[in-house]
């Protein structure tokens, strides 16, 4: 991660040169860590009521992008041995599976939603299968940009969106609402175009994050 030494502030307010122990220790978490961007589609917005859809995590400075969707049989298929339908079963232990090949994960609006979101389906899930183990405190960083945005810009709203136009990234597109709906009917195009969104959030996520972060103090918060 490069950054401005004389730009970077750490979380007293002062530069790399006036606290230099803060910007040390602010490398070496970096430097030793594998950075993820992570980001959920879902139906519905609460856990307990809602479907993951599809999750990606992009990994910092390569070309690699994990991810992983509902499929048609998870939808319409029990769990062996219990009366639950698989549903977002397969994809939130992959999903949590993935998350700890990394030492930071980066989000938008994740403090809010896709880490609580996963988390809580995380638990869910964990009731029939033991293996499956979200990240548990301290063991994943976590820095969420939508509070980089809030704080370091002025926008008519604060939306990834909002944040990629008004520092020229292009890329963040939208998926209509007949894909949405289709999507619980197991629709192999509609499922298709919401993983294709979402991973495209992911690599719009990185290069807001890269622009934004020299005018953000390191931060240490759990995942």
């Amino acid at each position: 991660m490069e950054t401005d030494t004389l730009v970077w502030k750490c979380s007293h307010g002062f530069s790399a040169i006036e606290h230099p122990n803060c910007w040390l220790e602010f490398k070496r978490e970096v430097e030793m860590g594998t950075v993820g961007y992570l980001d959920i589609e879902t139906i519905q917005l609460t856990a307990d009521f809602g479907i993951l859809i599809s999750w990606a995590i992009k990994t910092r400075d390569k070309d690699e992008v994990f991810h992983d969707c509902i499929t048609q049989n998870d939808l319409f298929s029990k769990l062996k041995g219990t009366n639950e339908y698989i549903q977002d079963y397969r994809v939130t232990k992959s999903l949590t599976n993935c998350m700890k090949n990394y030492q930071w994960i980066i989000t938008f609006y994740g403090t809010y939603f896709d880490i609580p979101f996963s988390r809580t389906k995380a638990l869910f899930w964990k009731r029939f299968d033991d293996s499956i183990e979200f990240p548990i405190y301290s063991t994943v960083k976590h820095h969420d940009v939508y509070f980089d945005v809030k704080s370091k810009l002025r926008l008519h709203n604060n939306r990834l969106e909002a944040a990629a136009n008004v520092l020229g990234i292009t890329g963040k597109n939208h998926v209509e609402p007949q894909y949405w709906r289709r999507a619980l009917s197991g629709d192999e195009e509609s499922l298709k175009w919401i993983l294709d969104h979402n991973i495209n959030d992911v690599l719009v996520l990185e290069k807001v994050h890269k622009k934004l972060e020299l005018f953000v103090a390191g931060r240490k918060t759990s995942i």
